[in-house]
């Protein structure tokens, strides 16, 4: 990554730019004071010059929301890979691939965000235009009282800057993580932000710190705790131990050592605190739990979490009190705060009761069954709790809860003492450590199985030996017919089974898509009568997913109903289908299909390996349907929007190196910017230069074009040259590798440019006028209200072709808002000056370079090219700047006027997606804008009178892919 890209990553903070994509010049001068002698001034790009220059060898982050040293600690083999020279800094392998599933920072946690959020799937995070999981935590998550770290619980957070006197406005627009943030670095003010660290105590006890806090080299006692590499070994209140913890679990202390957990106390508030482990010599929970009168009840109310965090808030008991209270039954507590409700630390789980009423032998993950079995024994009294129960499963780094199946059968072994069970949990099977408890509820009694010391951890083959022999012993009962189907269900072995179940059932998948990181396009066809089919899954190595025919895309295939529905009676045309499936798809695993019937039988069908990648599969899907009207919103909604949203970020995941080819000298210190994209008709450029060469400069610029058509790179550079030795304008040409789409290409021209102002402009926009440029950039310099200014835009019979966008909702396509030029195709009005609108077009739009960099661009996140420009004109409008049409400088467009025909479906979809997008972000603050101006001052539709000749041509209204390049 060069320093070019970095910059490209590295703008001010953006609207639709991942919220840790970004450089905070402000944050950096009170992160790095020392870095003041060494900058010249203190604006924005010197501050980034210096980061870029010297910072990323110094270990500085270029925010407050990355911490570099902390990364490179965390993550030493991104130490090995900046030595090695594949990146230059922890940052910048953030952005490249650690987004996907490493933290970024010492207060988040991936794993305990997706475990508190199981909400926040693939589909999710792309409809609220976020990244990854972190870039949701920072935009909205934390508003919403979610939890990312074990010691970060915005409640308690939320109780300190309340009982410190502080207003709660600033923490309701941030966030506690963002206001938490900024207390600290900012302000230098510490807080409490859970019942499991003390920064008071952990300052007064250790010198280390308070020395490392008096030179700033620490935000707070929290940052060095969990940041400092000195401080693994100190303890974070005076009820922990970090070595005696470590000395007692020794498997704990070698999972530390091989950087699987960031340290005992980590791994003790994630499984240990449930399975009752001791956290200091002197406090035992298990006898705290039996000694006060309340704890249970108050884990079980949520006032504390668990244990341990009881002990903290009420005191260690290690007696009994005098008068003993009966301790109300726990019932099963919740594995994580469900997705409508915000998550809590201090939320309950079950806890483990004491040992001896029971154990499990073995256990393990049943593909087939899609669930978990446990093996082992319960004391007599259980034994009449066959059925149905509620259980919650606790593994070292996350649990499974659900209802679930208990069987029993006589274990001889046990001499009376215990019967043998078998309970099975339905749930995900992705590798989650090894099993610390099972707590099983019926009926208001509550038990906790502990493993035995030599339990066996199966899967799937492993498992099905020993699990079928004690299933062959179960004792009649409600649930053993029901176990006993589930682990006797064979697993996939490569070859289709569809064909021996009684009922007919057919599917095929014609092609699989990859969509990063883990969602999966599958587009096929199934035949089967009404009723046949229960459920369908697609498993992929140790992830699986249920299928939902509700959110396929149905496809009219009567190539199919021709051949294999006329062989065996089957009538329906839409038997083809395109469905998406996110959280799933792993690559490199074996992936496939399981069909149930109504009968219970299984049946499995492979799926064929991912092929097709970038803009090749967008098309391939694209290509693939033709819908319109109210059916639209739920195919994009559950199929295309995800889908092509993936594969387009992917796309253009990877920055590109470009070439950039100097005709003449440049100026030195341009005013304007002229930034061209080319695809296609590189005829225009010729042109344009003809128009061009009759402009006077009255201001300083630059031209540059970007050709975004790798193809036709010779032939671009040897017109180029003819172009400069006939008009002998200077210009910069240049040349992208691979097709990128007019959003990414007109961006890189940006980071180029070194105007103050910028004009974006179309290949087939011509000057009618030779000062436009100057005058154009007037309107701006005199109107501070203005963000975008653009000309009159007029077709070559002087008609108008834009003046102005109106957004309005189209039926045929979902009813989604369309920018629509207005009184195109009619004559110019009378009218002069400036005419204020929602949006204008950027087939030419005049800016400050300042504000686009701010706002990031070009969205790139638009398709190759549409709704881009209407959605930099919404963004604008967001930090207060309007839009005009200077209609006293005209220029000529010739807009494409061919509607895409049946053979460019495909493309005519693509700007619905575009379309989908941009409503989805916009449309209800649009549609709220139009109703509001309409309570105060309905307007009237205008008149064709009013706004054209009798002689005018025919209105042209119909809605086109607009002249932008398509890939």
């Amino acid at each position: 990554m060069t320093t070019e890209d970095l910059e490209q990553i590295l703008a001010q903070q953006a609207r639709t730019s991942p919220s840790w994509c970004m450089f905070d010049h402000a944050w950096y001068l009170r992160a790095y004071p020392d870095a003041l002698d060494q900058i010249q001034g203190e604006s924005f790009e010197a501050v980034r010059q210096h980061y870029l220059d010297h910072g990323r060898s110094l270990g500085h982050s270029p925010n407050m929301y990355f911490d570099e040293k902390w990364y490179l600690q965390r993550y030493p083999d991104v130490a090995d890979e900046i030595a090695a020279g594949f990146v230059m800094s922890g940052y910048e392998h953030y952005c490249r691939i650690g987004y996907v599933n490493r933290s970024p920072h010492w207060l988040y946690d991936d794993d305990v965000y997706a475990l508190y959020s199981p909400d926040l799937t693939d589909q999710v995070l792309v409809e609220h235009q976020c990244f990854n999981r972190y870039d949701h935590y920072i935009k909205s998550g934390g508003r919403e009282q979610r939890i990312a770290h074990l010691l970060f619980d915005p409640a308690t957070y939320r109780a300190f800057i309340a009982r410190d006197g502080e207003g709660m406005g600033a923490i309701e627009e941030a966030g506690p993580f963002v206001h938490f943030l900024r207390r600290v670095w900012f302000d230098r003010m510490d807080a409490t932000t859970a019942v499991y660290f003390d920064p008071v105590w952990y300052v007064e006890q250790y010198e280390d710190a308070r020395a490392a806090l008096e030179r700033r080299d620490y935000a707070c006692a929290l940052h060095h705790y969990l940041a400092s590499p000195d401080a693994r070994r100190h303890d974070p209140r005076p009820e922990f131990s970090e070595d005696f913890y470590l000395a007692q679990n020794p498997d704990i202390a070698a999972s530390v050592r091989a950087g699987a957990h960031v340290s005992g106390f980590i791994a003790f508030l994630k499984a240990g605190v449930f399975a009752l482990r001791q956290p200091s010599r002197g406090i035992d929970l298990r006898r705290h739990l039996a000694n006060h009168p309340t704890a249970r009840a108050d884990i079980e109310a949520g006032i504390s979490r668990d244990a341990f965090a009881h002990v903290v808030a009420f005191g260690y008991r290690a007696e009994p009190p005098a008068a003993p209270t009966p301790l109300p039954v726990p019932g099963p507590g919740a594995a994580a705060a469900p997705p409508h409700e915000p998550a809590r630390l201090a939320a309950s789980a079950e806890l483990p009761a004491p040992a001896g009423l029971g154990s499990i032998d073995f256990y393990g993950f049943l593909t087939p069954a899609h669930g978990w079995m446990f093996s082992g024994w319960v004391t007599p009294e259980h034994a009449s709790l066959d059925g149905k129960v509620e259980a919650i499963a606790y593994f070292e780094q996350g649990q499974v809860a659900g209802p679930a199946l208990l069987s029993t059968l006589l274990r001889e072994d046990l001499g009376g003492k215990g019967v043998g069970a078998v309970v099975y949990l339905e749930g995900p099977g992705r590798p989650i450590g090894d099993l610390v408890s099972l707590s099983i509820s019926s009926e208001g009694s509550s038990w906790t199985l502990s493993p035995a010391a030599n339990a066996a951890s199966l899967r799937d083959a492993e498992l099905a030996v020993p699990l079928r022999r004690v299933v062959g012993q179960l004792r009649a009962n409600p649930s053993k017919a029901a176990i006993t189907a589930l682990a006797g269900r064979r697993g996939y072995s490569g070859t289709s089974t569809l064909g021996g179940l009684h009922d007919r059932v057919f599917v095929e998948i014609d092609e699989t898509i990859f969509c990063p990181p883990n969602g999966v396009a599958l587009i096929g066809w199934m035949l089967a009568k009404p009723g046949v089919v229960k459920a369908m899954r697609l498993q992929s190595g140790s992830h699986s997913a249920m299928l939902r025919p509700e959110q396929f895309v149905r496809i009219d295939r009567p190539d199919v109903l021709n051949s294999v529905g006329a062989q065996h009676g089957f009538q329906e045309l839409r038997n083809g289908f395109m469905l998406y499936v996110p959280n799933v798809f792993q690559p490199g695993e074996t992936s496939y299909l399981e069909i149930e019937t109504a009968r219970g039988e299984i049946g499995y069908r492979g799926i064929t390996e991912p092929k097709l990648q970038g803009m090749p599969a967008m098309r391939f899907l694209l290509d693939r349907f033709d819908v319109r009207y109210d059916e639209l919103a739920r195919v994009y909604d559950n199929v295309i929007g995800p889908s092509v949203a993936s594969l387009n970020r992917e796309r253009l995941r990877d920055p590109s190196d470009h070439e950039v080819i100097d005709f003449g000298p440049q100026p030195e210190a341009p005013v304007l910017s002229v930034i061209v994209p080319l695809y296609g008709r590189l005829d225009f450029m010729e042109y344009q230069f003809a128009f061009l060469s009759r402009h006077e400069a009255g201001i300083a610029h630059e031209i540059i074009y970007v050709l975004d058509d790798p193809p036709r790179q010779r032939e671009a550079e040897v017109l180029a040259a003819s172009i400069h030795a006939r008009f002998k304008i200077p210009f910069r040409l240049v040349l992208l590798p691979r097709n990128v789409g007019y959003a990414p290409a007109n961006n890189v021209g940006v980071a180029l440019a070194r105007g103050r102002y910028l004009c974006f402009l179309n290949s087939d926009v011509f000057p009618d006028s030779d000062d436009w440029m100057e005058r154009l950039v007037a309107r701006l310099q005199d109107n501070p209200s203005l963000g975008a200014v653009g000309p009159l835009l007029l077709f070559e019979d002087r008609s108008v072709q834009h003046m102005g966008m109106i957004f309005e909702p189209l039926p045929e396509f979902g009813n989604w808002l369309f920018p629509l030029h207005e009184r195109k195709g009619w004559r110019p009005p009378a009218q002069r000056g400036l005419r204020r609108c929602d949006a204008i077009t950027g087939a030419c739009m005049v800016l400050e370079r300042r504000v686009v960099r701010e706002l990031g661009g070009f969205d790139e996140s638009f398709a190759i090219g549409d709704f881009e420009d209407s959605d930099l004109c919404m963004k604008l409008a967001e930090i207060g700047l309007e839009c005009a049409v200077d209609l006293d400088v005209t220029m000529f467009h010739l807009e494409r006027q061919s509607q895409a025909g049946s053979e460019q479906r495909w493309r005519m979809n693509l700007t619905l997606y575009n379309a989908w997008t941009h409503d989805g972000r916009w449309g209800a603050q649009i549609r709220a804008r139009q109703a509001q101006r309409a309570a105060i001052a309905p307007q009237p539709l205008p008149s064709p009178a009013d706004i054209s000749a009798p002689d005018a041509p025919e209105r042209r209204t119909s809605v086109t892919v607009k002249d932008k390049q398509p890939a």
